[in-house]
């Protein structure tokens, strides 16, 4: 739409030059609801220019308008834009998924950006997909523990998988688990410690991520890890794990501790029990 230039000077022109736009051809412009109509051409002028959000020149940001025709009359409507509908998607997802001492970048992993070369990185892409899909269905599913080397992208991983759950409506929670312990230590004589503790044991999707990267402690392997882990088996909510060790290498680290094999056999029965192992290439 070319811009219009309005002769406000003279009410006839100025009435002539409204009725005259391809937008207004189906309605009645008088002199009663021209300047109604007006708002509607700036308006919808603005928007055909616009770009984004951030671009947006209308008041308030973000909002598009309609005529809405009534059997005497015409109201001026304000309705969303399509990016104010995908800014508020964006909200929503930022909201459904949570970090806790992660870099905030993380939270931009996706998908779109993972590397899919080998057969382990495909199987992780189908798995958080058929997850979200059973997950949304009702359906009880486990977790998964990705395991791999050293800055290969487990981390990533988990992030891609928890904007896709947050895209399903399904909230998680992804922690770097070492930093948490700290946390979890210094607050373990305060009412803050259950708090913590019981929003690990309930939020929906709990991912762990570097477990067996943090102090090799057996309160942490008994008191905290296994507690957390076998609520959330008893109520069927899924754990993700990531690691620079396999599931076997895991329990050599929790055994090492005290010699208490019985003990680390039990934190990596639960482990299995809440997820499924992928070695990630």
């Amino acid at each position: 739409m070319n811009k219009i230039k309005l002769k406000k000077d003279n009410s006839t022109d100025f009435l002539q030059e409204i009725a005259s736009s391809p937008l207004l051809k189906e309605y009645d412009v008088t002199i009663n609801n021209c300047n109604m109509f007006n708002q509607y051409l700036k308006i919808t002028l603005n928007c055909e220019n616009c770009k984004s959000f951030l671009d947006c020149k209308n008041e308030p940001k973000g909002m598009s308008a309609y005529i809405e025709r009534n059997p005497s009359s015409y109201q001026l409507k304000r309705k969303y834009c399509k990016y104010m509908l995908e800014e508020q998607r964006k909200e929503e997802i930022a909201k459904r998924f949570q970090t806790l001492f992660m870099p905030k970048a993380i939270k931009d992993a996706n998908f779109k950006e993972f590397n899919v070369a080998s057969l382990s990185r495909q199987k992780i892409l189908k798995f958080a997909t058929e997850f979200a899909a059973n997950y949304k269905n009702g359906n009880q599913t486990k977790g998964l523990y990705v395991a791999g080397n050293f800055q290969i992208g487990k981390t990533y991983a988990l992030a891609s998988i928890a904007n896709l759950l947050a895209e399903n409506g399904i909230d998680s929670l992804l922690i770097y688990l070492p930093d948490m312990i700290r946390e979890l230590k210094s607050l373990l004589n305060s009412g803050e410690f259950e708090d913590k503790i019981n929003l690990l044991k309930s939020v929906d999707v709990l991912m762990l991520d570097d477990i067996g990267a943090e102090m090799p402690s057996a309160w942490v392997r008994d008191e905290i890890l296994c507690p957390i882990l076998n609520y959330r088996l008893q109520e069927g909510l899924p754990v993700f794990f990531s690691s620079n060790y396999t599931i076997n290498g895991l329990r050599d680290f929790y055994t090492r501790i005290d010699n208490s094999a019985n003990n680390a056999d039990r934190l990596i029965a639960r482990i299995k029990n809440v997820s499924v192992f992928i070695e990630m290439e």
